[in-house]
């Protein structure tokens, strides 16, 4: 199991340093484009450090942070269709897709029939999930609860898919 995670943790951040070098170095200081206008994470959050070069490191950080997140959810969810045979994964596949579309069209037409109407509550869990202060209105968010976030996640996925390998059984199909 480490050394799956290891693998995978691995490969995710030589991905994420190659894509963001092929991407930063290549195409858009090539192109005379900057880079804070195509990440997200920039255009979000860039602006609450003042040197750019802290920046910039934050978010090449934030970046293999939701990657490694990202890989070790990958993990729980193969780990826990792992448990089953081939023919109730197929089942459980198609559920899922019924469901999702299922919800999807409920939601689009509860929208048309009453429109959304969300508690103050919930709004105010986004936005401090999201970093969002009232005190920095129409500024740039604080990176820091996103970050909590992120190594929270992780570590559930982690814990979770310790618990699920542990009922792993050889079997042949």
């Amino acid at each position: 199991m480490e050394s799956k995670v290891i693998a995978f943790l691995g490969i995710s951040t030589l991905g994420q340093v190659i894509g963001i070098l092929y991407a930063f170095l290549l195409k858009l200081t090539l192109n005379g484009v900057s880079w804070e206008k195509f990440s997200l994470f920039m255009l979000i959050y860039g602006g609450f450090f003042k040197n750019t070069t802290v920046a910039y490191l934050v978010s090449f950080l934030f970046a293999i942070l939701s990657s490694f997140v990202f890989s070790l959810t990958c993990i729980l969810i193969g780990s826990v269709f792992s448990l089953f045979t081939k023919k109730q994964r197929r089942l459980i596949f198609l559920a899922l897709i019924t469901l999702f579309i299922v919800g999807i069209v409920t939601i689009a037409d509860s929208y048309d029939r009453y429109g959304f109407k969300v508690s103050f509550r919930i709004i105010n869990m986004l936005n401090f999930l999201a970093g969002y202060d009232q005190n920095s209105a129409g500024k740039t968010l604080n990176p820091t609860m996103p970050f909590i976030d992120l190594i929270v996640a992780g570590v559930l996925s982690s814990i979770c898919s310790l618990w699920v390998m542990k009922h792993f059984k050889i079997r042949n199909e």
